[in-house]
């Protein structure tokens, strides 16, 4: 349980940063907290780090981008992941 727990968790944290409308593709810049992205960002922007190389293709399909957009638009973006889900396993 505290393995779901964590992970529950870091998806909350996720779906909250996705709310505040910030782009996921820094996210694969390489393994850091979501607390450290502005730092990230700035070091890309800098060109002390290199910028993601591979982004999942799923994040160019339109799909993708209506999901962002739901949970972006929602008050409760854990209940519209939720539907996700669950629709996919239909």
């Amino acid at each position: 349980m505290t393995k779901d727990f964590v992970y529950l968790r870091g998806l909350c944290d996720v779906i909250a940063y996705v709310r505040s409308g910030a782009s996921l593709e820094c996210l694969y810049t390489g393994k850091v907290a979501l607390r450290h992205l502005d730092i990230v960002r700035e070091l890309v922007e800098r060109g002390m780090v290199a910028a993601p190389r591979v982004v999942p293709m799923i994040l160019a399909e339109p799909i993708a981008g209506d999901r962002l957009r739901a949970i972006r638009s929602s008050d409760d973006g854990p209940s519209v992941v939720a539907g996700m889900a669950e629709g996919s396993a239909a």
